[in-house]
């Protein structure tokens, strides 16, 4: 495959993930009031991971690589469990479209990251691409920054931890599982996700989140389970491991703008000209916040 060839491929991933991640803020609002914070993180991750066994069993058969369990597990808590908890809550406090905005910091943590502790070598470029892409997040407020803070301290405040955790979990992702097939990355994480999130509501006595009693949870659970959690996983890690985490994060500046389409195209939402210029600046943030190389290798540790 050439290098052009891949390089689509892996901006065709970026787009399509933002559409998937897009939608599933949505989801999550509508499964918190119906099964609490734990219970969306157990659903959307059961029904992820369910969703994605079979293909993953079938290559394992396959190829008979051994699983690096450790670093799986690691990874799932950092980069799936406890990010999708603090989202989770993080939507019984703010808005969903402040949720999606605010989840635009993790590319700007993965540059900083990868500068200080993964030695990714970061551009001066990349830098100027982050903050082309945060404007283009402040344009689509148009120039109200404020309104982030209109909601729960506590909402910004685990949408922005949650956001860390993103980007930690990149790096990782990239350093310890390279030689790992997403499907066998995204499976065990979002079963790592799951036990989690089950153990919590169990923990706070959320009997409530086994309970499905209306068609409309069904729905959200489907849509953020087997397409949010388990397409887009797969979707993810791909980027993380043909590319860089730090490309990989980049779907986070998209993930307001298609959030705002699913809303006009769903809701009849007005899609201003705040949006498209925000649009047209956060599409020349994230080309130039993707570097000039897309294939980044992992550096190698010695010692």
């Amino acid at each position: 495959m050439s290098k052009q060839e891949n390089t689509w491929k892996l901006f065709a991933a970026l787009f399509g993930l933002s559409a998937i991640w897009g939608l599933s803020f949505v989801f999550i609002k509508i499964l918190g009031t119906n099964v609490g914070v734990a219970g969306v993180v157990f659903w959307r991750c059961l029904a992820g991971a369910f969703v994605l066994l079979p293909f993953m069993i079938l290559q394992q058969r396959k190829t008979r690589k051994k699983i690096p369990w450790i670093p799986l597990i690691v990874v799932g808590i950092i980069n799936v469990c406890i990010p999708w908890l603090l989202i989770s809550w993080s939507e019984t406090l703010i808005p969903s479209s402040t949720a999606s905005i605010l989840n635009a910091t993790t590319p700007l943590w993965a540059l900083l990251l990868g500068a200080v502790f993964f030695k990714t070598n970061a551009t001066f470029r990349q830098f100027i691409g982050v903050c082309i892409g945060f404007i283009g997040i402040v344009i689509l407020l148009e120039w109200r920054i404020d309104v982030l803070w209109t909601g729960a301290f506590v909402g910004v405040g685990t949408m922005l931890i949650a956001t860390f955790c993103y980007a930690l979990g990149s790096h990782l992702t990239k350093r310890w599982l390279n030689g790992v097939s997403v499907l066998t990355t995204a499976t065990v994480t979002l079963f790592v996700g799951a036990i989690g999130g089950g153990l919590l509501a169990v923990r706070e006595s959320q009997a409530s989140f086994l309970t499905i009693d209306s068609i409309e949870t069904v729905l959200a659970i489907i849509g953020l389970g087997c397409l949010g959690s388990g397409v887009a996983q797969v979707l993810y890690y791909y980027m993380v491991s043909a590319g860089s985490a730090q490309f990989a994060t980049n779907v986070t500046y998209l993930i307001p703008v298609t959030a705002i389409g699913w809303g006009a195209f769903l809701l009849d939402e007005i899609i201003s000209l705040y949006t498209l210029t925000g649009l047209l600046v956060i599409l020349v943030g994230v080309y130039l916040a993707s570097g000039r190389k897309l294939y980044v290798r992992p550096s190698v540790r010695k010692g």
